[in-house]
């Protein structure tokens, strides 16, 4: 899909509350992933790194993923 990394991941990972507890190593990545909508975002606005992922969860990306390349 030729997606170019974030230039303001700061800025992007700003509308989670819990911004500054994800870890560096993935910022990027997420802060992609959530401008494209792919990630599932929670109703406490909070991303929660470090929680065990639903089925749901997985579901809702795959389908979204799925929906970008279709």
């Amino acid at each position: 899909m030729r997606y170019k990394n974030p230039s303001n991941v700061s800025g992007i990972l700003s509308v989670y509350t819990d911004a500054s507890s994800i870890a560096q190593w993935g910022r990027e990545d997420i802060a992609l992933a959530t401008r494209e909508n792919l990630v599932v975002r929670r109703t406490d606005g909070n991303f929660n790194g470090s929680a065990t992922m639903t089925r749901g969860d997985a579901a809702i990306i795959l389908y979204r993923m799925f929906m970008k390349i279709w």
